[in-house]
């Protein structure tokens, strides 16, 4: 499973009271104090880097269908909409959900969009997707590889994902500070999640290493099309 009974409360608990805190994060910069702005610059850049990569492998026309997993306020679902694609969105969080629901309503009042209250490994879909989404995930699954395993069976093409690197500082920091939040987090090496990759059979994949993370292609091959 993803989470251990006990890390998904711990998880889930830390979203569902920082649901505001956390979606102001992605505000416009004239919108934010001195401080946020100065916290941008020093420690976010991945978090921004990762948006604008994911919406360049999104806005393709292969892609049609996308699963955002753990899609928390809706800020990336905004922008798959924008661009005319059918998206799915779930998340444990329902503070989170309340806020992505109402903003992608404004912003895209035609859009076709479902939201999904849950935890995704224990969520059976009717469909497949073309394309699955993982920003900021992995960082509290204990169990990367299942949760890899299952989107093999829910994704047609390609999954896109994020994975904070173990050999970071600030990260190191960032898991201290968590602790006293009673929230669990884990990091990566390069050399792990390939061996991740290789367990689950798929050998065609990117890693592009950022400051303080790992972006994740995974292209996968249909089981419609073995």
């Amino acid at each position: 499973m993803s989470f251990e009974s006990n890390d998904k409360d711990k998880v889930k608990s830390t979203f569902e009271s920082g649901a505001q805190k956390f979606d102001r994060i992605y505000d416009h910069s004239e919108n934010k104090s001195v401080f946020n702005r100065w916290l941008d610059r020093s420690f976010r850049q991945d978090m921004y880097l990762r948006f604008e990569r994911t919406l360049e492998n999104i806005g393709t026309n292969e892609i049609h269908s996308i699963l955002d997993v753990g899609c928390g306020s809706g800020r990336y679902c905004i922008e798959y909409l924008k661009m005319g694609k059918k998206v799915v969105g779930i998340d444990m969080a329902s503070n989170m959900l309340k806020i992505a629901q109402k903003s992608c309503y404004e912003a895209a009042p035609d859009g076709e969009i479902e939201f999904i209250s849950g935890n995704y490994m224990e969520h059976q879909f009717e469909q497949k997707f073309d394309a699955a989404v993982l920003m900021g995930l992995f960082d509290y699954i204990e169990d990367a590889e299942s949760m890899l395993k299952k989107l093999k069976t829910d994704v047609n093409k390609l999954v896109i994902a994020s994975f904070p690197r173990s050999d970071n500082l600030p990260n190191k920091i960032r898991k201290f500070r968590y602790f006293f939040k009673n929230c669990p987090l884990y990091f990566y090496s390069r050399e792990q999640l390939e061996r991740i990759f290789l367990s689950i059979g798929v050998d065609n994949y990117t890693i592009k290493q950022t400051d303080r993370e790992y972006f994740v292609k995974l292209h996968l091959k249909s089981t419609e099309q073995v």
